[in-house]
């Protein structure tokens, strides 16, 4: 994930945000966000592979979907 993150950033793609899918969608960093060592070493800390509600493998991709069309709207709105 900061591979990706940090190539996106050098090819200057424009603002990234990263999020993590538990039962909804969990934004570690937001689009607002600059991007620093600092960061990385939060967001590499929020990914343990280890969650099991017994109900999210039903719900989380949906969910996942409302929230980042969501935030994406949202993004969208306050840009011209």
């Amino acid at each position: 994930m900061v591979a990706l993150t940090e190539a996106l950033q050098r090819l200057e793609v424009g603002q990234v945000a990263v999020a993590r899918i538990r039962d909804r969608l969990e934004l570690l960093q937001s689009f607002e966000d600059h991007y620093s060592a600092e960061k990385a070493g939060f967001i590499v800390s929020q990914f343990q592979f280890n969650h099991h509600a017994a109900t999210s493998a039903d719900h989380s991709m949906a969910n996942f979907v409302r929230d980042a069309n969501q935030l994406l709207d949202t993004q969208n709105s306050g840009t011209s």
